[in-house]
């Protein structure tokens, strides 16, 4: 685990670029001492945003990706005392469930920028004198980068009744969906074949149920539809993803849309950075110090 980024919550952001190594993770931990009657929530950490090469590739809340980790990964640190100590820790993944050999290779010429904007609401809930801090970690891995995963939340505003509505990405592995009692139903087609049919409640036990939470609850956060269930890249691989909404009343549903982008030279590039790091190692060996 390297540390790549360090600074003060009260700084309104941290911006930090990347320049260079290969990594199966990145880890953000926000922690610090809530003013006296206070308590920070994932809500006011803000949002989390990563570019690469001048594209968006991570676009979500902090409280977002809590609730992403929390559902496929188990428990993660979310520790907060009114007027005392926070601790918040995030982990956002470069693959997809089944397929952990998948890395994230960065080289200068990436330009990989990370964003995190603290919402507006974190000030007034900081101690003053005290230390408050974002840090942010690469964990390194050994694989080979056959796709860039990217996880951007989408919002989607509806009303009453049927709302169609097509995401705005190709080859897309999974769709979380905020659960909502507003929205009482859905209907999914990938490329013109429909894959979802059923009220939105009924995806609560199958998310459940399939991410192995072992306490069953109508109030969580999120509600998972996976179009890779096995962790095989062609199951992932869609030109059009479209919806129909069944809802009750005007207002927002939040979803958050992750989505592989296929790159050979990418992956030629990461495959030789393999094969090279392999050679040096082969030559360590047959001329030690």
């Amino acid at each position: 685990m390297k540390l790549l980024a360090s600074g003060a919550l009260t700084a309104g952001s941290l911006i930090q670029k990347v320049e260079q190594g290969t990594f199966r993770e990145f880890q953000l931990h926000f922690q610090g001492t809530a003013a006296a009657s206070a308590t920070v929530e994932a809500a006011d950490l803000g949002t989390i945003e990563i570019t690469r090469r001048g594209d968006s590739i991570v676009r979500l809340t902090a409280a977002q990706l809590q609730n992403i980790n929390v559902l496929e990964g188990g428990v993660v640190d979310t520790t907060s005392t009114t007027g005392g100590a926070f601790s918040f820790t995030m982990v956002l993944p470069w693959y997809i469930l089944g397929d952990s050999l998948n890395v994230l290779q960065i080289l200068p010429t990436d330009n990989l920028r990370i964003t995190v904007t603290y919402a507006a609401s974190l000030a007034a809930k900081l101690a003053a004198g005290q230390s408050q801090t974002l840090s942010i970690y690469g964990i390194e891995g050994v694989g080979i980068q056959g796709y860039l995963r990217k996880l951007r939340g989408v919002d989607i505003s509806v009303n009453a009744g049927d709302i169609p509505f097509s995401f705005p990405a190709r080859n897309i592995d999974a769709i979380y969906v905020e659960n909502d009692s507003n929205t009482t139903a859905i209907v999914m087609t990938v490329d013109g074949e429909k894959v979802i049919d059923c009220p939105l409640a009924e995806l609560i036990t199958t998310t459940l149920y399939h991410n192995k939470i072992e306490t069953w609850s109508s109030t969580t956060p999120l509600l998972k539809i996976d179009l890779a269930p096995t962790g095989q890249l062609t199951e992932a691989l869609s030109d059009n993803v479209n919806v129909v909404l069944t809802n009750t009343t005007t207002g927002t549903l939040s979803t958050i849309v992750s989505n592989l982008e296929f790159n050979v030279e990418d992956r030629a590039r990461s495959i030789a950075a393999q094969e090279l790091k392999l050679r040096q190692k082969q030559l360590n060996a047959t001329n030690p110090v």
